[in-house]
């Protein structure tokens, strides 16, 4: 068994980033913090166009760079705004008692060196496993032919397709990965020390 025709994956992808922040003192006992911050992730593509896409609408494959694919596999997310609130409140009007609270949504870059972003460049048609049978009538010839490539060899074409594999595929509409954090604590200081 071998798989043939690994690629060397080198992975493409940029990332830009700003935010604004500011604080507001709303009461002589309550101040309020927001901000705003904005990431963009390009989607990854390869240096050589070796990633590839399942497209399970018509089950069919993409590859990067081809015509009509371009250097995309899946589309751009250009709404990764996250907002941030926080609010401190001393509801007795003084240092002893704080009430805290904030949330934020996190963006998250492409997993490159797992993940789907790997799982697409090191599937069909860059590398397919092959079995290799060897008898006494037909013995397999590696120092002279060692990658053979016989009539039967899939190609993933209608006559010669792709079988027993699991593709990887990507929405044409992925969305970055993002959390939503939320907190809230009391703090109640019990003596002058303490």
């Amino acid at each position: 068994t071998r798989v043939p025709t690994a690629p060397n994956f080198q992975v493409i992808y940029s990332q830009y980033a700003g935010y604004f922040e500011d604080d507001w003192k709303i009461l002589p006992n309550l101040m309020l913090n927001l901000g705003m911050r904005y990431e963009y992730f390009s989607p990854t593509r390869d240096a050589h166009n070796v990633l590839s896409n399942f497209q399970p609408s018509n089950n069919t494959m993409i590859v990067e760079g081809q015509p009509g694919v371009g250097s995309y596999l899946y589309g751009k997310d250009l709404n990764n705004f996250g907002p941030r609130i926080g609010l401190a409140y001393q509801p007795m009007h003084n240092n002893k008692t704080v009430v805290h609270a904030a949330y934020g949504a996190f963006y998250n870059s492409p997993a490159i060196g797992n993940g789907a972003n790997l799982s697409m460049a090191i599937q069909v048609p860059f590398r397919l496993g092959q079995t290799l049978f060897s008898s006494a009538a037909q013995p397999l010839q590696i120092d002279t032919n060692p990658f053979p490539v016989g009539a039967n060899t899939p190609n993933g074409s209608a006559s010669k397709p792709y079988t027993g594999i699991t593709p990887t595929g990507m929405s044409q509409n992925f969305r970055t990965m993002y959390v939503n954090e939320w907190a809230a604590d009391v703090q109640q200081q019990l003596t002058p020390t303490i």
